[in-house]
């Protein structure tokens, strides 16, 4: 079998539900690192981390998005292979959209839900390049004690500034997952976000 056929979980329920439990964490904790210890083999333009959170989330019923930049032959097949998910060609039909931090989509044409159903929604994964600067916000809401301070790499301040206008929408609005090298940080609706220097 092709590397990227097997470079999947070796035990699929209970290390999914393990990745979950981190994906839940981090929802629960806005801006809060949950290391996912599992290391699959994806194609190259998968990180291991990004591969983990998609193999746990897809399935045959979450259409989903990859931006160009991840969504060579090797990555199509292996996420269909280990998910079942249909690869839509547009955002505005996904449920979860896969990209880079540097290859964002137009983030306005994903679907933010509907007042009867704010969770037919989209969740953003974004594979975070740690090479590239940060910019510095603060998050505030649900799970958050006080406030959370936030830098990821290669999210500037337009990305932010989407992310404040994203927050007046709830209960609509998108929900965002940051993969990086040892786990998942999230930033759901819920969090309201002030980037530093702001007045």
């Amino acid at each position: 079998m092709d590397d990227y056929l097997s470079g999947g979980f070796e035990n699929a329920p209970a290390q999914c539900a393990s990745v979950f439990r981190a994906i839940l964490m981090a929802t629960a904790r806005p801006g809060t690192l949950h290391k996912i210890t599992y290391r699959l083999a994806p194609p190259a333009l998968l990180s291991p981390i990004t591969a983990a959170v998609v193999l746990t989330l897809a399935d045959q019923d979450t259409p989903l998005w990859l931006s160009s930049e991840l969504s060579d032959e090797d990555v199509k097949t292996y996420v269909k292979f280990h998910t079942g998910a249909p690869l839509v060609k547009e955002t505005a039909s996904s449920t979860y959209a896969v990209c880079t931090s540097t290859q964002r989509p137009d983030l306005s044409c994903l679907p933010i839900g509907t007042a009867e159903y704010p969770d037919r929604s989209a969740t953003l994964i974004l594979q975070i390049n740690e090479d590239l600067a940060p910019t510095q916000v603060i998050l505030e809401g649900p799970g958050i004690e006080h406030k959370q301070s936030v830098s990821l790499p290669g999210l500037d301040t337009e990305f932010w500034q989407f992310v404040q206008k994203n927050h007046q929408l709830f209960p609509c609005g998108l929900d965002f997952l940051f993969c990086l090298s040892s786990g998942v940080v999230a930033c759901p609706r819920t969090s309201k976000v002030t980037i530093e220097g702001d007045n």
